[in-house]
């Protein structure tokens, strides 16, 4: 309108001519082009010129929120599950650190992998403190999927860093447990992490074990998983070494129904180094 009534070729006159420019404007934008109106001057051709470069850069722009928005993946670390406390107990007659990881989600984790950090307060010959970290080995420290909770194991033996370690040192030196967890989601195939961190105050120490969490349906033969039992901590009297274990009529029973099946969540007993 501004470059003149010339500006365009056209029949209509009035408030219609002013909807032939509109038109005309969104043929130019999405290239339709029915041929029914040119520019007739150079100044309206530069403005079209100019509504295209500019309607180009709109719209990429618009597409790119929009792909964003709607392209970008849930956080998937969410749905990785931690149990609330840590224990260090008997495992098969070795001390040793346990935790429990499990996947909420219906779909697997492919290559699932997990480590632990041992990082407390440490100070050098010359007097300088820092953070010392240092890496857990853990025998099982990757799974095919996890489709059942899954109790990772760090063996508390003599080359361990966690060896001969009692409460008291523990709350000195604000010792701290850091698991992270590894995995590729097998519907977007991208690589995420989950992270939990274990300090004093979330170990539990003694004659413990996690409670069952899963059971098998006797009419399907299909394995349940029952999260209320999933952070629970119970005390047993299964044997905890293989002298006891040789001893007793039901070693071969993972664990007698005469356990003691008391939840302890708030039990706390240093251990010691094993002679």
């Amino acid at each position: 309108m501004s470059c003149g009534n010339t500006c365009l070729s056209g029949r209509n006159t009035g408030l219609a001519r002013i909807f032939d420019y509109f038109f005309f404007s969104v043929q130019t934008q999405t290239t339709i082009g029915f041929g029914d109106m040119i520019p007739t001057s150079m100044l309206s051709n530069w403005i079209f010129v100019l509504q295209s470069i500019i309607g180009i850069l709109w719209q990429s722009s618009i597409f790119g929120l929009v792909y964003t928005k709607f392209s970008r993946p849930t956080s998937r670390s969410g749905s990785i599950l931690f149990s609330d406390l840590a224990i260090i107990s008997k495992r098969d007659g070795i001390l040793s650190l346990q935790l429990r990881v499990l996947n909420l989600r219906k779909h697997q984790v492919v290559d699932p992998q997990i480590d632990i950090i041992f990082a407390h307060e440490a100070c050098t010959l010359e007097g300088e403190p820092h953070i010392k970290f240092q890496i857990l080995d853990i025998p099982d420290h990757c799974q095919p999927f996890i489709a059942l909770p899954w109790t990772v194991v760090h063996p508390v033996k003599e080359d361990s860093p966690l060896y001969g370690k009692t409460l008291a040192w523990w709350e000195s030196t604000h010792a701290e447990l850091l698991v992270i967890f590894r995995g590729i989601d097998a519907v977007t195939n991208g690589t995420f992490q989950a992270r939990k961190s274990y300090t004093v105050n979330e170990l539990r120490f003694g004659r413990l074990r996690f409670a069952d969490a899963y059971h098998r349906d006797p009419e399907t033969s299909m394995m349940t998983v029952d999260l209320r039992s999933f952070h629970d901590i119970i005390y047993t009297t299964h044997p905890t070494s293989p002298q006891e274990m040789s001893r007793s009529p039901s070693s071969c029973n993972l664990y007698a129904e005469d356990d003691v099946k008391t939840v302890i969540p708030d039990l706390e007993l240093p251990y010691h180094r094993e002679s």
